[in-house]
């Protein structure tokens, strides 16, 4: 019998922190779905995500090699760990997140109360609450070059449970397709949503001041069977689209897979 010492070493046990943590963040996502039963919906949009080989990462890069990566001042909202931050081919970034990544530790409510620069490509990736997504495209379109362009993730969830808010507990898409509504009724802008990783969207400032049309009154209390209803009326585009949108002659497919 070998000595206890001599035993092979079995697998690394996670650190009791971090354990803790994912076992109380399963507890969350339970307990917000058991509070908001009452919001559940058999219906589903219909997107097959597994079936598209391109993400927002290789769209910002696209329009980053457009514009010139050298040329290109980027700036990021919610950087998570810059997944897609240190993707991002631009050589002037700016990164922004309360928690983690990025080159600013603050909100961007925050930041963009302080900001006095201008930027040629901005990604929309922070709290994905309607009003705060809001926030975030209006301020990012008033430090916007006209020309330029904002890029929005999550706005096309699935199902109820991705379309939760975080308010109520939310952890995935929330409500921000909201703002794609506001968007319809807005002018001096050109915008759309490429049907890729979940609703990826993108908006062209056309003119110095695009008059923005908040709609809170209207959509503010919309949940996700309004959502998929409202559909029909959102731009949503393949990748050669959205090149034919923005980059028109520019070649088909994507600049980078992922």
């Amino acid at each position: 019998m070998k000595h206890l010492k001599e035993l092979p070493a079995g697998p690394k046990m996670p650190a009791l922190g971090s354990l803790t943590r994912r076992v109380n963040q399963r507890l969350d996502m339970w307990g917000a779905l058991r509070r908001n039963r009452h919001r559940a919906s058999d219906a589903s949009a219909g997107f097959a995500w597994d079936a598209v080989h391109y993400n927002r990462i290789a769209l910002i890069n696209r329009a980053v090699a457009e514009f010139g990566p050298g040329n290109v001042r980027y700036l990021e909202i919610g950087c998570q760990n810059n997944l897609c931050f240190d993707a991002i081919i631009a050589t002037d970034k700016t990164g922004v997140d309360p928690a983690s990544g990025g080159t600013h530790r603050m909100t961007s409510d925050t930041f963009f109360a302080q900001n006095r620069e201008t930027f040629d490509i901005i990604f929309i990736d922070g709290l994905h609450a309607y009003e705060q997504v809001q926030r975030d495209v209006i301020n990012a379109l008033a430090c916007l070059r006209v020309g330029g362009l904002v890029f929005c993730h999550d706005l096309l969830p699935n199902n109820w449970i991705e379309e939760m808010p975080p308010a109520l507990g939310g952890w995935l898409c929330g409500d921000g397709w909201k703002v794609v509504h506001e968007l319809n009724a807005s002018s001096g802008l050109t915008h759309c949503v490429v049907r890729t990783d979940h609703g990826v969207g993108v908006i062209r400032k056309d003119v110095d001041r695009p008059a923005y049309v908040k709609l809170n009154a209207e959509l503010g209390s919309l949940g996700f069977d309004d959502y998929v209803a409202r559909l029909k009326a959102v731009n949503i585009v393949s990748h050669d689209q959205y090149l034919a949108l923005f980059f028109p002659g520019a070649r088909g497919g994507p600049h980078a897979r992922a």
